[in-house]
């Protein structure tokens, strides 16, 4: 499940409501596409802004109870949830959620991203999308 991607990542979206968070690494003159990460049932987050790089992996035993203690949950396995440990440069953060999803397009930053076609009442996306569990 390792995903390791060697460029800048941001937070562009949450949707409390939806418990949905969005990473994006804007298309520019270094990336032809745009990347964008989308975490859904989160439940936690620690996170800095940026990073300059990213790394995605399931959490190891050690840090799940770093995860639980920091975050405050008694529990991942309760709701399905799973620890996403979140590398990026010098930063080391993690996401709890139920899934995460991934898309690349050639849309400029300021567009919507097709992840959230359900929050936004579009038609499903015709880009393709991968699931990582």
């Amino acid at each position: 499940m390792p995903l390791a991607l060697e460029r800048p990542f941001y937070m562009n979206r949450f949707e409390a409501t939806h418990g949905s968070l969005l990473l994006r690494s804007p298309m520019g003159e270094s990336y032809p596409e745009r990347i964008d990460l989308l975490f859904k049932g989160v439940a936690a987050v620690k996170l800095t802004r940026e990073v300059s790089t990213l790394l995605v992996r399931g959490a190891q035993e050690d840090e799940l109870d770093w995860v639980v203690r920091d975050c405050g949950l008694t529990s991942l396995v309760q709701n399905g949830s799973k620890a996403y440990i979140i590398e990026g440069g010098a930063s080391l953060g993690y996401v709890v959620a139920l899934s995460m999803f991934v898309a690349a397009d050639h849309e400029h930053g300021a567009n919507p991203s097709a992840l959230f076609f359900d929050i936004d009442a579009r038609p499903v996306p015709e880009v393709p999308f991968w699931r990582y569990v």
